[in-house]
């Protein structure tokens, strides 16, 4: 053994692992307790052998101990903390202290929780309780009332009066306590489950019943990973152990994070704690009913699939007949050894006597469990285990739960005694007949759903019963006749749901006031009194079959369908639309659209949704499938068998390596291929577009694809141009051996060249899903063995079939909600043809549909009159005007995407109105613009295109133009966003010296700044103009700023061609009064004038700054990542105006805000700048407003907000917020965010200094000075030092004061609102007593309605005749008469004030005092807190607009 590898372990048994796994790495560890020395002499023994010392726990390690071990350089403690170890003997020693890092971390955050959960739900308080015997309720529960009588007397003297029933889930109501109390209408349930109450017998007897809804889910999921904490972390366990007197080990726990937690039912209760569970690390999966198709964990359809998958298994599901015992022995053997069971739902979720056995034998790790099988009876065996949690049914028994279910209790009474609408009733659907089949539910006439189509549509029954919670009735189970059912149940029934011929007559519906929807399930209607029907308002739902022909059923029910459902491929044309003119929707069940008349439902705005992917793995599953089955001949193989040839099976062909071209390579396609790859395909492809992304090869057409493949799969969709898209030539192409495999439409293919060449042998063979003439299949193919055909199902299966119900459900139920659908044809107008790029083909490639107008015949006009009801977004290729006429042809329309940066070619005040984004390219030409700009610079003053100009035109002996050093030029830029910074860098580089003129002054910009044009091209060689055109910029370069340029100045524009006055400069330039120009754009594009064409000192571009390979690709990309964020209902970049209008109400008289907004890209309405009056301002731009800028305390009324609907923000420009009405602020969903601490630094100055100025008579004695009162003495002034100073409201700016003032040598003191734990001013609990004590008293609190007119006639007695008050806070602190009064009559020392009851008017009394400092609201106010509160407020409005959390936000 290495002497020099000696190590002393200090501290009991805990980590038993740790010595063996110190010896294991070679060291020699010295255990002193298993010697039967004392410690001290056993240290004498060893002392000069010990290198390291290992410290298990808090023993002490101090001077003594250390002094002992003369050799020791190395202490390791095992605990994160190590104030048991005398740190500086140790220093002074040189010997290394290391503790246990953050190995505990997540431990000790997890047993902290547990800790709280456990004090605040009582787990550890109610387990012993528990464990000590007692079985009474919760501590919250209320004692029930008290009776000399027995229940069942007690009921039989009050039984008829008794109309309400209110019981706990302790109390089991069944039939034999009903029959006593026969006029009870309601039952209320302060429990969330219903498993105690008969409700089969409630339903006999009409008697509602109501739960507690979800006033429990917070605190039975609360409860529940309370108990899981305390399971794993044994916190209950150790609590006992440490109450026992038991001051050993701690008991080793589990850690929570990684956990995988398995939820039996996520329903509310179910996710609510899968969410809090998810913020440990815990890693959730569940079993449910249903499984819930926008939930991100791993669904399992049993319990005990889930349970083996699991290491903790949380019960919160209901007791039913199918969740009794839903843990049984299999589901614990599953969970196993290390497993937990949590139980919050109700006891007999689990098999007890099996769980009490697993638990004793060590076949579960450990259990909590809030709820038992018999209770209050709990198994005795349970009470004696460490690794249970008991807990006497108390998960949610807090004060909050308690008082939410009292609310929701008495309501519920009150509702029903009154007749209104309870809450929390288990929705009633009553079911007559036995049926096979149920339509679709709508609730109301508004919200009826045509169903077109023959199918089993079983998924809708299952969600009516189980997803969406009805309850249904059925009369053949009850003893009584049908006349007695009716009448014990006539109120609940508001759907009746109609199996078979069962007749609906009036005398029926009389006995069903309550009934709102009759559903049949029958092809007729001729069963159901439709005039007794419509009489009451009730809706009748017809399926897909009637008697009546088409047409007339449809012209029975036209008015009523505002929805069609299309199952199958049921042609949806003009003339049937016309029938339906309610219609909003076409929902269809299949992929493709070919069967619908899409121009004809754009036309209307009816919007049309597919059922999206719902099929894509299954129709790609399929389509290998048939392409394995032609090439391996299974189904050839199978029929031989059947017929009973047993002989040799035909030779078939190896998959892997075959060249397979896939046509259409979109979502199926796109699977298809995936699946080919693994079996060593080589794959190929054809599409509209290449995809940028893909790795297989790219053809242009299915030719030339088929050439050179050896089996073509058709996944593309059915239009003009991809009809018979596999034809002659194509099958030729493919050869004898080539196969088709098609999966798309019948139509695709030529059929009849198709059965020709496979009759003939010229092709290999065919795997048919789809056939042209549908469900027709030529009778030809039936007789080949080298063809597989299918009837159309390669998108039948169970989960495509659920998938597509839940998407069809939910498109529906999105529709009558007004909310966005899912799978809607996203139809993007491309309003002309760009000639440097195909937008069309990278917005197909990504799914959009495009319209093309100038492919069609018709005008613009005629072809938007025609399709624009479908647009949703409008593609704009350069600067094409968008006018209200145009955008009045897009009733659908919601975006706007310009290819160009700006965006006066726009109606933008139409788009506000109607609510459309537009947006910009952003930044994607920001280098090609300065790039050119500089190029056109460098042209101009180089003379390079007049040099190449004289090459070209050969002139023998020319000489050529002198040119100008750009080095050292003065060059303006007008406009310093984005693009012209871009070009100021750049002309730094070549030694340019720059200046601009802005909106606003850049505050980081080193060049010079001039606040218009005319004094900017007085002081430069060259103006260069990328600022954006507007009626301010229109013209900018005018007669006047020209001449200021001089004969020498030359003008670049690559903005806007109506920024200069063309006529101008085009006439200055002819007669030399400046030096030349670099044109891209111009006045009245695309025409140029003509004498700019003769002029050499002139470089001209047909708006070509902007085109580069490089920048149309950025733009393209622009526009389809903002048209997939709009889709998907997603934040848009670079969007123009409307999406981010702020109004600001009035002008700040010390800060432009509206400059520094327009320069982060915000639409600024300024109201001043308008003549009408505010309210005809806010009338007609208020629609557009999504914040409010409040300059000052301009007062925020409910009339005010009534004028901006879309208002989501207010900014505020003052620290308080008493002008603005927050209920209704709050009552509108509107943030109200004030200044922060912009200001407080600023405040705070101005608070001492008004205090310094006061008691030092600073102003008193400049105002002598300034009056030259000879020898006037100064008036005498006081001391601050050693003063007491009150201050009213210790908060930021408060605190800031004292601090200031503490290092003058005040004495502080405060009041507030509460006490300050650490700060160590003196505490008063009100102003007067605070006054009392105070030679100043200094008002930095909030008005409200508590602190108005805080400072009152009383205080200021208190404060006394030397006294001085401070008022930095708001006027009405104090009652400013009294002050005045106090003041003039000598019973205050002064006062200091910033802020007056009614500013702006100050009481003229006080201008003629010499003890007072009066000043205009002007503490906030200095540079550096206008700059940060307009970068405060900057920084507010793009979180806002980015859906980003805001900074100072109001309560």
């Amino acid at each position: 053994m290495d002497l020099h590898r000696v190590v002393l372990r200090l501290g009991a048994s805990f980590f038993p692992e740790l010595t063996n796994l110190v010896e294991f790495h070679g060291f020699q560890v010295l255990k002193p307790w298993e010697s039967h020395l004392t410690l001290d002499s056993f240290l004498a023994s060893h002392c000069r052998a010990v290198r390291a010392l290992l410290v298990t726990g808090l023993v002490l390690v101090d001077a003594a101990l250390l002094g002992n071990l003369p050799s020791l350089g190395l202490i390791v403690t095992t605990s994160v903390g190590v104030n048991h170890i005398d740190l500086p003997v140790c220093r002074s020693r040189g010997i290394v202290v290391a503790g246990a890092g953050d190995a505990f971390t997540g431990d000790a955050a997890e047993y902290t929780v547990g800790l709280l959960l456990d004090v605040l739900r009582r787990i550890s308080a109610s387990d012993r309780l528990l464990r000590g015997g007692v079985r009474g309720g919760p501590p919250l529960a209320c004692k029930p009332w008290e009776s000399h009588l027995s229940l069942d007397a007690f009921l039989a003297s009050h039984c008829c009066a008794v109309r309400a029933l209110l019981v706990s889930s302790l109390v089991h109501v069944d039939d034999a306590i009903l029959e006593k109390l026969p006029s009870l209408g309601v039952i209320v349930t302060t429990s969330a489950g219903v498993s105690h109450i008969d409700l089969q017998a409630c339903r006999r007897k009409g008697i509602v019943v109501t739960n507690a809804g979800d006033a429990f889910t917070g605190d039975a999921a609360d409860y529940a990973v309370g108990l899981l904490l305390d399971v794993l972390r044994r916190v209950s366990a150790s609590d006992r152990l440490f109450r026992g007197g038991f001051r050993g080990c701690p008991l080793l726990a589990c850690q929570v994070a990684g956990k995988r937690v398995g939820i039996v039912g996520l329903g509310r209760i179910g996710s609510a704690t899968a969410r809090r569970l998810q913020a440990f690390g815990c890693i959730i999966s569940y079993t449910s009913r249903t499984m819930k198709p926008s939930v991100p964990f791993t669904f399992f359809t049993n319990v005990r699939d889930l349970a083996a998958q699991s290491d903790v298994l949380m019960l919160t599901c209901a007791l039913t007949e199918e969740t009794h015992y839903i843990v049984n022995k299999e589901v614990l053997a599953a969970l196993g050894k290390n497993g937990v069971v949590i139980n919050v739902g109700r006891g007999a979720l689990i098999d007890e006597k099996e769980l009490v056995r697993s638990l004793v034998h060590g076949e579960i790790g450990g259990a909590g469990l809030d709820v038992f099988e018999n209770e209050p009876k709990v198994p005795e065996e349970l009470l004696h285990m460490n690794n249970v949690v008991l807990s006497p049914h108390k998960a949610v028994a807090t004060l909050e739960s308690q008082k939410g279910v009292c609310d929701l209790t008495v309501a519920n009474l009150i509702a029903f005694f009154e007749n209104k609408p309870l809450s929390s009733v288990w929705p009633k659907v009553w079911r007559l007949g036995r049926p096979v089949v149920a339509a679709r539910i709508e609730m109301d006439e508004q919200r009826s759903v045509l169903l077109l189509g023959t199918s089993s549509f079983e998924g809708f029954t299952g969600l009516l019963e189980e997803s969406h919670g009805f309850q249904v009735l059925e009369p053949w189970e009850s003893h009584l006749p049908l006349d007695a059912f009716l009448a014990t149940h006539c109120i609940a029934v508001q759907a009746l749901l109609v199996s078979g011929a069962i007749m609906v007559d009036g005398s029926l519906l009389e006995n069903l006031p309550s009934l709102k929807i009759v559903v049949t399930t029958s092809a007729g209607v001729m069963h159901i009194d439709l005039p007794a029907c419509r009489s009451s308002g009730t809706i009748v739902l017809k399926p897909w079959e009637s008697h009546l022909t088409l047409d007339a059923f449809l012209s029975s029910h036209f008015r009523a369908v505002r929805s069609v459902l299309v199952y199958g491929l049921i042609p949806i044309d003009r003339a049937l639309l016309q029938k339906l003119p309610s219609l909003g929707v076409v929902v269809t069940t299949s992929i493709g659209l070919d069967h619908i008349d899409l121009p004809a439902c754009w036309s209307r705005g009816i919007i049309v949704a597919n059922s999206g992917d719902s099929y894509t793995e299954d129709a790609a599953d399929y389509a290998v499938g048939l392409l394995l089955d032609v090439l391996r001949r299974i189904s050839a193989s199978e029929r031989l068998l059947r017929r009973g040839v047993r002989g040799d099976v035909p030779l078939a062909c190896r998959v892997g390596g075959k060249r397979i071209g896939i046509v259409g390579l979109g979502r199926i396609g796109s699977a298809i291929a995936r699946r080919l790859e693994a079996f060593g395909c080589i794959i190929s492809y054809t599409s509209r577009t290449k995809k940028p992304l893909v790795p297989f090869t790219f053809f242009t057409n299915v030719l030339d694809l088929a050439a050179e493949v050896d089996a073509l799969v058709l996944a593309c969709t059915l239009t003009e141009e991809t009809h018979h898209i596999v034809d002659k030539e194509v099958l030729s192409a493919l050869g004898r051996k080539g196969v088709v495999i098609n999966i798309g439409r019948g139509p695709l293919v030529d059929e009849k060249e198709l059965v020709s060449r496979l009759v003939a042998g010229e092709i290999g063979g065919a795997g048919l899903d789809v056939f042209e003439d549908e469900p027709n299949a030529p009778v030809e193919l039936f007789r080949l063995d080298n063809v597989v055909l299918s009837p159309h199902a390669a998108v039948h299966s169970d989960e495509a079939r659920q998938k597509m119900c839940n998407l069809i459900v939910a498109n529906l139920i999105a529709f009558f909600e007004n909310k966005p659908l899912s799978c809607v044809r996203r139809t993007v107008l491309l309003l002309r043809r760009d000639p440097f790029k195909d937008l069309a083909g990278p917005l197909e490639s990504h799914g959009f549909c495009v319209i093309k107008p100038w492919e069609s015949h018709l005008t613009l006009d005629a072809f938007l009159a025609s399709h624009g009801g479908a647009v949703r977004a409008l593609v704009v290729p350069g600067l094409f005007p968008i006018g209200k006429a145009l955008l009045q042809h897009l009733p659908s329309l919601g975006l706007i995407l310009l290819t160009s940066n700006g965006h006066n070619h726009v109606d933008l005040p139409a788009c506000r109105r109607r609510g459309i984004f537009v947006t910009t390219v952003g930044n994607s030409y920001t280098d090609e613009v300065a790039d050119y700009a500089v190029g056109l610079l460098l042209d101009l003053l180089r003379r390079v295109s007049a040099s190449e100009r004289l090459l070209r035109q050969r002139i023998p002996k020319a000489e050529p133009p002198l040119a100008c050093r750009v080095g050292g030029k003065r060059v303006g830029i007008v406009g310093l966003g984005r693009i012209g910074s871009a070009i100021a860098r750049r002309l730094e580089a070549f030694g340019c010296i720059i200046s601009y003129t802005s909106r606003t002054k850049k505050p980081l910009v080193p060049f010079t700044y001039f606040a218009n044009v005319l004094d900017l091209a007085a002081e430069a060689d060259a103006i260069v103009l990328t600022c954006a055109l507007t009626e301010e910029t229109h013209h900018i370069v005018d007669k006047e700023v020209l001449s200021a340029l001089g004969r020498k100045g030359v003008v670049i524009n690559v903005g806007r061609g109506a920024l200069v006055d063309e006529k101008e400069l085009v006439r200055s330039l002819v007669e030399g009064e400046v030096g030349g120009a670099g044109l891209d754009v111009f006045e009245n594009e695309p025409d140029v004038p003509l004498e700019l064409l003769r002029l050499d000192n002139v470089v001209l571009s047909p708006h070509a700054a902007v085109l580069s390979e490089e920048s149309v690709e950025a733009m393209c990309d622009h526009v389809v990542a903002n048209l997939i964020a709009f889709f998907q209902n997603k934040p848009l970049s670079s969007v123009m105006e409307e999406g981010r209008t702020v109004l600001l109400l009035c002008r700040s008289p010390f800060k432009d805000f509206a400059g520094p907004l327009e320069s982060h890209g915000f639409c600024v309405l300024k109201p001043w700048e308008s003549h009408l009056p505010l309210d005809a301002f806010l009338a007609s731009h208020g629609g557009a407003v999504r914040a409010l800028v409040v300059p000052g305390l301009s007062p925020i009324g409910e009339a005010l907000l009534q004028h901006l609907p879309s208002l989501g923000l207010i900014l505020l420009t003052s620290s308080g917020h008493n002008h603005v009405d927050l209920p209704a602020c709050r009552s509108r969903g509107i943030l109200v965010a004030t200044v922060g601490n912009s200001c407080t630094d600023d405040v705070v100055d101005y608070a001492v200094g008004l205090l310094l100025d006061l008691l030092r008579r600073v102003s008193a004695s400049e105002r002598l000075l300034r009056q030259r009162i000879p020898k006037a003495d100064p008036p005498l002034a006081c001391r601050v030092g050693g003063k007491r100073v009150g201050i009213v409201g210790l908060g930021r700016i408060g605190s800031a004061i004292a601090r200031r003032l503490e290092a003058f040598g005040c004495i502080i003191s405060y009041t507030s609102r509460t006490k300050k734990p650490l700060v160590p001013c003196t505490y008063f609990g009100n102003v007067l007593d605070l006054a009392a004590e105070a030679d100043a008293i200094v008002l930095t609190c909030a008005l409200t309605e508590e602190t108005h007119h805080i400072v009152d006639k009383e205080v200021l007695s208190a404060l006394g005749r030397k006294g001085v008050v401070i008022n930095v806070g708001r006027g009405a602190l104090v009652d400013e008469k009294e002050l005045v009064t106090s003041l003039v009559e000598g019973e205050v020392g002064g006062a200091g004030l910033d802020v007056f009851e009614n500013e702006p008017d100050v009481p003229p009394e006080l201008f003629r005092l010499d003890n007072v400092v009066l000043s205009p609201h002007a503490a906030p106010l200095s540079e550096e807190c206008l700059e940060a509160m307009c970068d405060h407020i900057v920084a507010n409005l793009i979180a806002f607009f980015e859906n980003k959390p805001l900074s100072s936000v109001v309560d």
